[in-house]
């Protein structure tokens, strides 16, 4: 998939913090919309307003640029601060399309970037340092970090399925109709569930005799 072509913006005058911020911009969006196999750094110099050897000068390689792009993108305030996690305020990280900008992008940066195998180990080194382990170290109880995990991927998954796929029952569904139905889920793996697997093997053991 081709990112979009956009109309090259005037040329931008020399300041060398806000040309770096603009080129980071730019990339974030050229990411969100194409995935990083699919943009070139020509692509967001010219959604940036520069020339291409600028962006190489300032970033050193493509995959330095993503690097960048992506750093902080998945840092949520009432995760990190380590307050206990709100459902509600995880599953807006992605159901909430009208507001979406910053964070919300870089998941859909990294579902349309993860095919690319080193786009993919940073995406998977961000996800963990910035979203995964500070929600895993909110959760009580036993097995956190998986629960925090599944947590992700069923974020992932809905992003996929809403945004990339276009599945017509969630892309045509409201933010709050669906914000109904997922943020019981996420409250689940926060609580911790009950002793599903202790039962499940004393009925097993139980059938055996």
């Amino acid at each position: 998939m081709a990112t979009r072509k956009h109309p090259a913006p005037a040329a931008r005058p020399r300041n060398a913090p806000a040309t770096r911020a603009a080129i980071l911009e730019a990339a974030r969006a050229c990411f969100t919309e194409g995935g990083y196999e699919h943009v070139g750094v020509r692509d967001v110099a010219g959604r940036a307003g520069v020339n291409a050897a600028l962006v190489i000068r300032y970033f050193g390689s493509k995959m330095q640029l993503f690097a960048e792009a992506v750093a902080g993108r998945f840092m949520f305030d009432y995760i990190s601060d380590g307050r206990s996690p709100d459902s509600d305020q995880i599953a807006r990280v992605v159901l909430e399309r009208n507001k979406r900008g910053g964070r919300v992008d870089a998941v859909l940066a990294l579902v349309r970037s993860a095919p690319d195998p080193h786009a993919a180990a940073i995406l998977k080194e961000r996800l963990e340092e910035e979203f995964i382990q500070p929600l895993a170290a909110t959760l009580r109880g036993r097995r956190a970090p998986q629960r925090a995990a599944l947590i992700t991927a069923y974020l992932l998954g809905l992003a996929i399925a809403r945004d990339v796929v276009g599945i017509s029952a969630l892309a045509d569904s409201g933010d709050e109709a669906l914000l109904a139905l997922v943020a019981p889920v996420i409250q689940s793996y926060i609580d911790g569930g009950g002793s599903r697997t202790r039962k499940t093997s004393t009925t097993n053991h139980k059938g055996a005799q």
